[in-house]
């Protein structure tokens, strides 16, 4: 019931602004927009990496960093540039 409430909210606040084509411009970009960002939400994974990955990587770099073992400056630098 409380989309029907908004719905009719809706159709009543553009009916006041119904004569101004700058302003029915500015609303329609905005709902477009906003339905753009809810699809992207809805298509675009947030990670590629499972929260075990994630946690069995910072083990590693935390187990790395505690030992010591790491690699020199020009071999990240080699890695970074293989990665662009």
């Amino acid at each position: 019931m409380a989309t029907m409430n908004l719905y009719a909210e809706l159709l009543s606040e553009l009916g006041t602004i119904g004569n101004d084509e700058s302003l029915l411009r500015k609303v329609l970009s905005a709902v477009k927009a906003l339905k753009k960002e809810k699809e992207t939400r809805h298509t675009e994974p947030p990670c590629c990496y499972t929260a075990e990955q994630v946690k069995q990587r910072l083990k590693l770099t935390r187990d790395d960093a505690l030992h010591a073992r790491g690699i020199s400056q020009e071999e990240a630098e080699r890695l970074m540039e293989e990665m662009i």
